[in-house]
C-alpha cells in the first residue's frame, strides 16, 4: 500500500495518508479540539480516503465531528494487530 502525505497550496496538511484506506493526523497536544480537525476536513471533501483519524496524547476521547480520535498507544496497539487498516 502507497503512504504518502497531502497538503494544500495554503498549508493544511494531513500527515499521513495509507493508499485510499486511511488519512492520519498527527498531534502532540493532549486535549483534541475542532481546530485540528482542519486539514481532514479539507480532504475529506476531495473523497481520497475511506476513514479519517488523529492520533494524539489525549487519552479522554476517541470521536470527534465524525473523525476518529486514537490515543497514540492505542493507535499502535490497533495498528499492530491490523485493526486499523
Amino acid at each position: 500500500m502507497e503512504m504518502f502525505f497531502w497538503t494544500t497550496i495554503n498549508h493544511q496538511e494531513v500527515d499521513f495518508i495509507i493508499g485510499t484506506e486511511l488519512a492520519i493526523e498527527i498531534k502532540s497536544t493532549d486535549r483534541i479540539t475542532k481546530k485540528h480537525l482542519k486539514g481532514l476536513k479539507l480532504l475529506k471533501e476531495e473523497d481520497i480516503c475511506k476513514n479519517y483519524c488523529i492520533v494524539s496524547l489525549d487519552n479522554t476521547i476517541n470521536e470527534l465531528e465524525g473523525y476518529k480520535i486514537y490515543y497514540w498507544q492505542d493507535f499502535l496497539q490497533l495498528l499492530w494487530s491490523d485493526q486499523i487498516i
